[in-house]
């Protein structure tokens, strides 16, 4: 009745067995939990006996006799096992985070085209713009700073701050004007540098990133708040020649 939820917490199909058996049997000898278990042979009983044992699932003590009796600990020892299977789960997810831009990566250079994502909403954008933070290189941006200030000041602070942390540099352009100047007077030059291009620019209203084998492109207007995310190699490269040409001729 309970085997499945005993196995959901990383018992094996026999050890949930038993332990639901002394469960409902109480404290009792070799032989007659045997006979319970047709299938177990008693050296495998005795494994499995140990293996409860061993999670705390399990006890033991002398009757009068002088035979050993199992008996079940109380089910509040399956706490720990779940606590155990929680920080499994977390580590496995941890794990899927830092591999996934990788395994994308790898996917992506046996493809033949390119693998784009859409994202819509504030949300969607904001998923835009965090899955920069898994650079392992460092960030080219085209930014228009009054639309990201309008729509997206407080969350922007945010990812600067996680940027930091995460020590990935940034390269940023923008419009050459009397406010950006202003803006970029105090830039900390250890994890972020800009240069400014022709103030004649027409403001864009969004931001585009180049890293690690990927563009992505934020929109920010009134009517909508859209993303895109396109990994391939060679986009990529041209945008960042393209970006780096445009580096060298704007103004520091």
């Amino acid at each position: 009745m309970y085997e499945d939820f005993f196995r959901s917490l990383n018992l094996n199909e026999h050890e949930a067995m038993v332990y639901e058996l002394l469960l409902n049997l109480g404290p009792s000898p070799v032989r007659d939990i045997l006979k319970k278990t047709p299938a177990l042979k008693r050296s495998n009983l005795y494994n499995v006996l140990n293996g409860l044992k061993q999670v705390g699932l399990l006890n033991e003590k002398l009757d009068k006799n002088g035979i050993t009796l199992f008996y079940p600990e109380s089910p509040d020892k399956l706490e720990p096992l779940l606590a155990e299977q929680e920080k499994k789960l977390a580590l496995s997810k941890s794990q899927f985070v830092a591999q996934l831009p990788a395994l994308k990566n790898l996917f992506m250079f046996t493809q033949e085209r390119p693998v784009v994502r859409f994202f819509d909403g504030r949300r969607g954008i904001e998923k835009v713009a965090l899955d920069s933070l898994t650079s392992k290189t460092e960030i080219l941006s085209y930014l228009d700073p009054p639309a990201i200030d309008k729509f997206l000041k407080d969350f922007n602070l945010d990812y600067k701050k996680q940027r930091r942390e995460k020590n990935i540099f940034k390269k940023m352009l923008a419009a050459d004007t009397p406010a950006m100047r202003a803006r970029y007077q105090n830039l900390k030059k250890d994890i972020t540098a800009a240069r400014f291009m022709d103030e004649k620019i027409t403001p864009f209203q969004g931001v585009m990133q180049i890293y690690d084998n990927k563009i992505s492109y934020i929109t920010l207007t009134e009517k909508s708040m859209l993303g895109v995310i396109i990994e391939d190699a060679n986009i990529y490269q041209m945008h960042r020649s393209i970006f780096e040409y445009n580096w060298r001729m704007a103004k520091e």
